[in-house]
């Protein structure tokens, strides 16, 4: 594995920046690929009905959020390892800073700008305080709009929270992730609500921590030939879900994609990238937790579909402009921030 010093004192492992890189420009890309399908579909979301281009790019981009569950596992285990047995009175409080104070913080200010920009888009049908008090839990749990992809924040605060005190039970990996991986298949096909859905993300974020532990000991784990043999697995998984018709059979392939595809990138990138790595993902991977902050709500959310709504707006290239445009403000954003004091501590 590539490690450079970085300036805690630490080191970085660079394929880990990578996974994050790939990860946050997928989520930027697929939220513009959604805002293009609302448009283009008239909110219609039968998956049989998209043309196929749409169909082979909202297959290549889903599924990052158990990507970066699996990274955040990972480095809770590099952590841990690090610094042996934790006060946990101290780290839920640093992780309730580092997730939950973001959370509340930009979802007021996506709300207040939302309430600015598009009063007919508010929250509250009725806004009298019985209607604030009804949409409030849709709120905490990230999955109201505008700011509705923050409920990945919730989640992973969750999971952070939970998991080192699931942690003090010594039970042998083996039975955990059987144990979460039923735990995923019950969320899936029961279709369990948030916050109970937020469980099956545990799946990954055990996974992350195996990984990290058998690298540890075991440095061939990654190898090229289990890297081709889950690629194709999961490619064979894919073509099928391209051929599929109907939307619940769609689904049912979702649950065995998804840590297909979360495995198989994880293997590839780390295999690749061990001993260098692409300058530009490295930095857009380091940069992943503003760009996820700020590159929804206002950008594609105010500007996206507009622009999808002109005659001409729902040409194929279209839904990648606006995603980079989506990926340059949140950049250029994260940069002017950074350098405001009290307000750069809210990325």
């Amino acid at each position: 594995m590539n490690k450079t010093p970085v300036s805690d004192g630490f080191t970085r492992i660079h394929f880990l920046d990578v996974l994050a890189g790939i990860a946050i420009l997928r989520v930027v890309y697929f939220h513009a690929l959604s805002n293009y399908i609302v448009v283009g579909k008239s909110g219609s979301l039968a998956f049989e009905t998209y043309p196929i281009w749409v169909r082979i790019c909202q297959v290549l981009l889903q599924f990052s959020v158990p990507l970066f569950v699996l990274i955040s596992g990972f480095k809770y285990s590099i952590s841990r390892t690090r610094h042996g047995d934790l006060n946990y009175q101290k780290y839920a409080l640093k992780r309730i800073f580092r997730l939950g104070l973001p959370f509340l913080i930009w979802t007021v200010f996506y709300l207040v700008t939302s309430k600015i920009l598009h009063p007919g888009s508010w929250i509250v049908t009725a806004e009298t305080p019985i209607g604030y008090i009804k949409a409030l839990p849709a709120l905490l749990l990230g999955y109201q709009h505008p700011a509705y992809q923050f409920w990945f924040i919730p989640m992973l605060l969750l999971v952070n929270l939970i998991y080192p005190l699931r942690e003090r039970i010594r039970i042998p990996y083996s039975l955990t992730l059987t144990f979460f991986f039923i735990i995923y298949l019950l969320s899936r096909f029961q279709s369990w609500p948030a916050p109970f859905s937020y469980l099956e993300y545990f799946l990954f974020y055990e996974t992350g921590i195996w990984l990290q532990r058998q690298m540890t000991v075991n440095p061939r784990l990654i190898s090229s030939k289990l890297s081709l043999i889950i690629g194709i697995s999961t490619g064979v998984l894919f073509i099928l879900k391209l051929g599929t018709s109907h939307t619940p059979t769609v689904y049912k392939l979702d649950t065995f994609i998804i840590p297909m595809v979360t495995l198989s990138l994880f293997f590839i990138i780390a295999h690749l990238f061990r001993t260098a790595s692409p300058g530009i993902l490295t930095k857009i991977g380091i940069m992943a937790w503003p760009i996820y902050i700020l590159h929804e709500p206002i950008v594609l959310y105010n500007i996206s579909l507009r622009i999808y709504s002109y005659p001409g707006g729902l040409a194929p290239p279209i839904f990648l402009i606006t995603g980079s445009l989506a990926l340059i403000t949140a950049i250029i954003g994260y940069k002017i921030i950074d350098k405001i004091p009290i307000i750069n501590r809210s990325l």
